[in-house]
């Protein structure tokens, strides 16, 4: 499976803004990040009727399909935020992925928006809390159908080797809460033909890289 973040990851290494400095975040600063590239993941994940079951997963660019129920959750995406304040960041993140599930093409989409705080404590050394709330729906062959919303909240500290350009590391959780899978989508080992409400808790340890333009 390809994901096709590399434009954005060479775009954050071309910026030449200088926006790091100690303190809030600049306002007016424009953040473009490459999300979740790779990360260590753990879900909880409940199928009603089917049963519950617990996954961890190592993600290198999406690669893992161990946690059927969030594993969207851990595919790479690309963010947008803006600082509209002094350290306030809004915006979101968005991914549109063909890839093939146990043999099956699909199609997920996640829009996840969000609100943050952006913070130097130095030139190298930052963090940037982020939350919010997220959708997705993936599409598969013939009625294939899967559907879940989440919470979402993300604590990356920011180094910083260019005053433009870091790279973000730290831990995550999503609750996923009003999901559903219908007509013929995988769920683990089980192939839910019906429909089955979903949902599941996620956490675990994620890095990415952003430019602060």
């Amino acid at each position: 499976m390809k994901t096709k973040l590399w434009p954005a990851a060479v775009l954050c290494l071309l910026c030449g803004s200088n926006r790091a400095h100690a303190g809030p975040i600049h306002s007016g600063t424009f953040a473009l990040g490459a999300e979740r590239i790779t990360g260590v993941f753990h879900a909880d994940e409940k199928t009603d009727p089917g049963g519950t079951a617990g996954n961890t997963a190592f993600a290198l660019f999406g690669n893992s399909e161990d946690s059927p129920l969030a594993g969207a959750w851990q595919l790479p995406r690309i963010g947008f935020d803006v600082f509209v304040a002094s350290g306030l960041s809004l915006g979101g993140s968005f991914v549109v992925l063909d890839r093939s599930r146990s043999g099956n093409d699909a199609t997920d989409i996640i829009f996840a928006p969000r609100v943050g705080f952006g913070y130097m404590f130095g030139r190298v050394v930052g963090i940037w809390p982020r939350g919010g709330m997220s959708y997705w729906h993936e599409s598969g062959s013939g009625n294939a159908e899967a559907h879940s919303f989440a919470f979402d909240l993300d604590v990356p500290l920011l180094f910083a080797p260019a005053h433009n350009f870091a790279i973000t590391l730290g831990p995550l959780l999503d609750v996923g809460f009003a999901g559903d899978v219908s007509g013929g989508v995988d769920v683990g080992a089980v192939r839910v033909g019906g429909s089955s409400d979903t949902s599941f808790v996620q956490y675990g340890l994620s890095a990415g890289i952003v430019a602060l333009l």
